[in-house]
């Protein structure tokens, strides 16, 4: 019987097994790098953003749903980080249940002109779908914006 000796072949895997190793290190070590940027970057971003803030002044907020533009209010940037893509929630009070409705904002933050840190921001909403009747009474404000492109911030005013 022909075949490669004990030897050859002990060494043969030896080799075989150590060249698989030494290219999946490879490997492994690319993934890791990215991984490790990827999570660099998200944790800093992240951390910038703990601090992020905003509040909407309740003596300012002014609301009439029989007019065109039924809220105006004002947003103070209180944090340490510029935001934008401000989206608004209304809940209203008429009768036994409260009605939700989505506001815009006219003058919408953008990445490219945000409200920058200390910056105040009079906002003047108009709703996206239904409106408040002129009976409703405003409840609360829920709004939110974003800080460093994935982060959500939010804020929610209460009325009496």
């Amino acid at each position: 019987m022909k075949g490669v000796s004990p030897l050859i072949g002990a060494v043969l895997l030896i080799a075989f097994v150590f060249s698989v190793g030494i290219i999946f290190m490879g490997w492994l070590t690319g993934v890791e790098k990215k991984h490790a940027n990827y999570v660099a970057e998200k944790g800093e971003k992240q951390v910038k953003c703990v601090l992020a803030s905003f509040k909407i002044i309740k003596d300012l907020t002014k609301y009439n749903f029989s007019s065109s533009v039924p809220i105006n209010l004002t947003i103070i940037n209180t944090g340490n980080q510029p935001l934008y893509n401000f989206t608004f929630t209304i809940t209203t009070d008429k009768g036994i249940l409260p009605k939700v409705y989505i506001f815009e904002p006219i003058n919408q933050k953008t990445i490219d002109k945000p409200l920058g840190i200390g910056e105040s921001w009079i906002v003047s909403l108009i709703p996206i779908d239904n409106s408040p009747s002129p009976g409703e009474t405003l409840s609360e404000i829920y709004a939110t914006a974003l800080c460093q492109k994935t982060f959500t911030i939010s804020y929610t005013l209460e009325f009496d």
